[in-house]
């Protein structure tokens, strides 16, 4: 259980990548298109998974939270163990649909997943990394 929720929370921080809100996202990442991890997604197969590590590779690092269950976890210890759960547990489903199993409710409590911003806003997890993956695929449209 503990390995699904740092899936979920590192996916959780990847999703606001695209989300160039000033007055909501305070934490500055580089353009996709000029990121590392968006860099090493292109060398990669163009699978569900790839979209899933690529998520998880976008906030190696950032200041990013994840408000699981009242706990608060940062973005460098999601990440060690939610590649482990995903290589794992993950079974060939469509990204989209892996986020929106995994990413909107905790497994104990059934609270809603929240990504926590610097400024302290929160935004649920599910809908920040559903519009991510919708970017995402826009750019693979180009």
């Amino acid at each position: 259980m503990m390995k699904k929720l740092f899936a979920v929370l590192i996916l959780t921080l990847a999703a606001v990548s695209f989300l160039e809100r000033p007055a909501f996202c305070s934490a500055s990442l580089p353009p996709i298109q000029e990121s590392n991890a968006y860099k090493q997604y292109l060398k990669r197969p163009k699978v569900e998974l790839s979209r899933l590590i690529y998520l998880m590779d976008r906030f190696k690092s950032t200041d990013f939270k994840v408000v699981y269950d009242g706990y608060v976890y940062d973005s460098d210890y999601a990440l060690k163990v939610s590649k482990q759960y995903i290589s794992d547990h993950y079974k060939n489903e469509k990204a989209e649909n892996w986020v929106q199993l995994n990413s909107y409710r905790s497994t104990a409590s059934h609270k809603i997943i929240y990504l926590k911003y610097s400024d302290r806003k929160l935004r649920p997890l599910r809908d920040a990394l559903v519009e991510e993956l919708h970017l995402l695929q826009q750019l693979e449209k180009v």
